[in-house]
């Protein structure tokens, strides 16, 4: 027995990381060439494209905090996009991610390419840096 897929959406860019699912059933899709986009559950329509023009395209998968879909960068900014309407909301420069970010409760923390965890408050972005151990 065979199962058609309900949806089939022609993304034309690579994805090469996990989709996000949000609560309204719409999905956040990062390519490999630096765009995150907000789809509909059915996969007919984008309701908005953030491009991050950034020089090596590779963005973490989005996840979600509160009113924002963060992503982290191999090639510097973390940055929170307004969930509703794909635009920045902040960014936080010099901070080039070697890993996708986690939430821990209203923090994120993220692992950059310099050795150091960064754990930052999604709503006040302020940043507690700690330097990881030697191997």
């Amino acid at each position: 027995m065979q199962l058609p897929p309900s949806a089939v959406y022609e993304h034309g860019h690579t994805i090469e990381v996990r989709l996000t699912s949000h609560a309204s059933g719409d999905l956040l899709v990062v390519d490999r060439s630096g765009n995150v986009t907000r789809m509909d559950p059915t996969l007919r329509s984008a309701r908005w494209t953030f491009s991050s023009g950034d020089l090596s395209g590779f963005l973490s998968p989005a996840i979600l905090a509160g009113d924002y879909a963060i992503v982290s960068s191999l090639d510097g900014p973390l940055r929170a996009l307004d969930v509703e309407t794909g635009s920045v909301a902040w960014s936080l420069p010099d901070m080039p991610c070697v890993s996708a970010p986690v939430l821990c409760d209203r923090r994120v923390a993220c692992a950059t390419v310099d050795g150091r965890l960064h754990a930052i408050d999604a709503e006040s972005r302020k940043v507690v840096s700690t330097a990881l151990p030697a191997p």
